[in-house]
């Protein structure tokens, strides 16, 4: 395939952030090489009148999208994918900033076809910097708002799993596990580079602390696990407690903090019962649910 065969579909998820989308969007439609297509998938119920405005201009756009639905970031995302028409799918945060000729660069590294998804750099608030993991042969991680795939592999590989309930931070490093392990590459997109705001309001960020919150972290994990193949399902569960641990370190206050007999009764136990029962569904099932409503503005 040459390179000015690949085509980019941009797909930005985006909940309750009206002013941040309004400046990410204007970068995107201004990048040297002309977009292909960029789908939006807005969950947000009312905008600002600025941002309305502009969403209403830019959906006149040939290349350009709008569809609606109710909150959800992993079924946006597969939702985003089964609108796309082009080779790449391209996902971004709505809180970034275009620091290279994203769709040029984008399209460059999938030239290989071996490559079926692609980590992008991304810059980040206090001159931080976030570069994939990788080992001898591929990378093995991604971050979640600069991450893109091959359209057919991620078709193919089951998109997002939709059992994920919540906010879970860990749905695309699930996802490129199951691409890696149909034998498909990971390319470090060096050159792809985005600033990440990370606005503190709106997007994913609906960590309520409470049991509710640690119930589906828990869960997700243990579905994640548990749908596994072979020994993988037991060699790797050490990384899913350490996870878990991690995120009550983090997020954890007084009164949570503590493994007593609430906690037990509220997130353990009911995040181990669901899990086996969430841990059956295939991924080769509808990405979006039957009696998910998506419309096109």
């Amino acid at each position: 395939m040459k390179e000015k065969d690949i085509s980019v579909s941009i797909i930005i998820a985006t909940y309750n952030r009206s002013s941040d989308l309004i400046v990410t969007l204007p970068q995107l439609l201004d990048c040297m090489r002309p977009i292909d297509e960029l789908i939006i998938v807005d969950q947000t119920l009312s905008h600002s009148p600025e941002a309305q405005d502009y969403l209403n201009e830019i959906k006149n756009n040939s290349q350009v999208s709008i569809y609606q639905t109710a909150p959800s970031l992993t079924i946006a995302r597969n939702a985003g994918l089964l609108k796309a028409t082009k080779d790449v799918v391209l996902y971004l945060d709505d809180d970034v900033d275009v620091l290279c000729d994203l769709c040029a660069e984008t399209a460059e590294l999938y030239k290989n076809p071996k490559v079926a998804a692609a980590a992008g750099r991304v810059k980040l608030p206090g001159d931080n910097f976030w570069t994939p993991r990788k080992n001898s042969k591929t990378v093995t991680a991604l971050y979640g708002c600069h991450m893109s795939f091959r359209r057919t592999a991620l078709l193919e590989s089951g998109g997002f799993d939709i059992d994920f309930k919540g906010n879970f931070l860990g749905e695309e490093w699930e996802a490129l596990e199951r691409i890696l392990d149909q034998g498909g590459i990971v390319a470090d997109g060096e050159k792809c580079i985005v600033f990440h705001r990370l606005q503190e309001s709106g997007g994913c960020d609906n960590r309520t602390l409470d049991y509710k919150w640690f119930r589906f972290s828990y869960q997700n994990h243990l579905v994640w696990a548990r749908k596994r193949k072979g020994v993988s399902k037991f060699t790797k569960f050490p990384r899913h407690l350490a996870a878990f641990l991690k995120s009550m370190m983090r997020y954890g206050h007084p009164s949570l903090f503590k493994i007593d007999r609430a906690f037990i009764d509220n997130v353990i136990k009911p995040a181990w019962k669901e899990s086996k029962v969430l841990a059956k569904q295939s991924y080769k099932r509808e990405l979006v649910p039957q009696d998910f409503e998506i419309t096109k503005l």
